[in-house]
């Protein structure tokens, strides 16, 4: 990587960690605002949005810490770095989002049972709105957010957002129907809430497991076979592996070439071969293993 690579790569990590930052402080606001609404006005949608920012908040100081450890450079013990450390964090958000969910689906559950009849006060409807324009800031900072290290946190950052938005809908809805005078809707509220927050952390959790598990989007391979089996001097290939961390691949490729070859000439087509690799695959790190083609027939 070029001096001015990294200077560029370092700045959009910090650009990523201070917006994380700025959610952070979105969110916090939120959840102490919208959730002192909805204990004064008795409101459970209102605590049942703010209990799903809470779940928000602690995800994005879990997406930070991790995030800056999972910068610290490689050493003896992490010999491909710290890259999945924050799908580690990622993951323990998603099961404290599961665990306050299934909380909440309890609460309105037992709620809807022993339905009683109340008035929320007009103030939900002030709170409402300081938490749609949070989430809209939450949404666009997250959007915005550069390549590298962090931009899978700000992508879940993003969708959480939007989850997060169209909780508020759904708590208004609850809100505004309870003070027509329909019974249960404010509890009704609090229950589609809680299935949003279970359904968002299982998607979370499940999109964090296939990164720890060294999964590999089903495009990737195909797009570097076909990498290695056109450069110039590759016979075959033998086999080609790929597993991720963070946002960095790592590639190993084993080709044959022609025993006719001398060393440096089976050398240069080695690096020809990682440098198509790279074309496709910009952010890897590729190991070519070289066979001269006679050792196959020897196999055979």
């Amino acid at each position: 990587m070029s001096k001015k690579s990294e200077i560029s790569s370092t700045l959009n990590i910090n650009l990523n960690l201070k917006k994380i930052a700025y959610n952070m402080v979105a969110t916090g606001s939120v959840v102490l605002f919208e959730g002192a609404v909805g204990i004064i006005t008795g409101s459970l949608s209102l605590l049942g949005d703010a209990a799903h920012s809470c779940v928000d908040l602690v995800s994005s100081v879990i997406s930070f810490v991790s995030l800056r450890i999972s910068l610290k450079p490689a050493d003896e013990n992490h010999l491909y770095g710290h890259g999945k450390i924050e799908y580690i964090g990622t993951m323990v958000g998603g099961f404290t989002l599961l665990f306050l969910g299934i909380m909440l689906m309890y609460e309105s559950i037992v709620s809807i049972v022993s339905l009683k009849e109340k008035v929320i006060e007009n103030t939900a409807y002030i709170a409402l709105a300081y938490v749609f324009l949070a989430e809209t800031f939450r949404t666009v900072n997250s959007y915005s957010g550069k390549r590298g290290k962090g931009k899978s946190i700000l992508t879940s950052e993003f969708f959480h957002a939007l989850a997060d938005m169209s909780g508020t809908f759904v708590a208004l809805a609850g809100v505004y129907l309870n003070n027509l005078g329909v019974r249960g809707a404010d509890e009704a509220g609090g229950l589609v809430l809680s299935l949003l927050m279970v359904y968002g952390s299982l998607k979370l959790m499940y999109g964090a497991a296939m990164e720890l598990t060294d999964y590999v989007p089903k495009e990737v391979l195909p797009k570097v076979t076909k990498a290695v089996e056109e450069t110039k001097g590759v016979m075959a290939v033998k086999e080609i592996r790929a597993r991720k961390s963070g946002e960095d691949y790592y590639v190993d490729a084993t080709v044959t070439v022609s025993s006719k070859l001398k060393v440096e000439e089976a050398h240069e087509i080695a690096s020809d071969v990682e440098q198509n690799v790279k074309k496709v695959l910009p952010k890897s790190d590729v190991t070519v293993h070289v066979e001269p083609e006679k050792q196959k027939n020897k196999e055979e």
